[in-house]
């Protein structure tokens, strides 16, 4: 209920890592581009707390967001510089069971991305790999 009495309808809440992709890659994308798959939890850095990273696919790039403390850094990364992306699972104290994507690039370097291991992560995960690997 409003503050009058009226009823106030439900928006629709998009998914939080939707959000987040849009918020930290709205500027990097270009004129018609849109994020087809995105995915968020944390990065590489087990020992860090605040650690977080955002893998975003769209049709022509995925675009890669992390942050471990005090720094922070976007990449695009092209598909043909892709040479190998595959899943990880794991167990972290912090965090509890995990799964996640590594992609390695050209220049032999690992982004990651991890998150809570559940169905719905799980099918994003898979979902998000497939893709990439028709794409590359």
């Amino acid at each position: 209920m409003g503050l009058f009495g009226k009823k106030k309808e439900a928006k629709e809440q998009k998914p939080i890592e939707e959000v987040m992709a849009q918020n930290v890659f709205g500027k990097t994308l270009l004129p018609g581009e849109k994020i087809d798959y995105c995915i968020q939890g944390k990065g590489q850095a087990e020992k860090l707390v605040f650690s977080t990273a955002v893998l975003a696919v769209t049709e022509k790039r995925c675009l890669y967001f992390e942050q471990d403390g005090s720094q922070s850094k976007t990449e695009t990364l092209l598909y043909d510089k892709i040479v190998a992306i595959s899943q990880n699972t794991g167990f972290e104290k912090k965090m509890g069971n995990y799964i996640g994507v590594t992609i390695t690039t050209a220049d032999g370097k690992d982004r990651v991305v991890r998150c809570v291991s559940n169905e719905a992560n799980q099918a994003k995960v898979n979902e998000i790999i497939f893709v990439i690997e028709s794409r590359r």
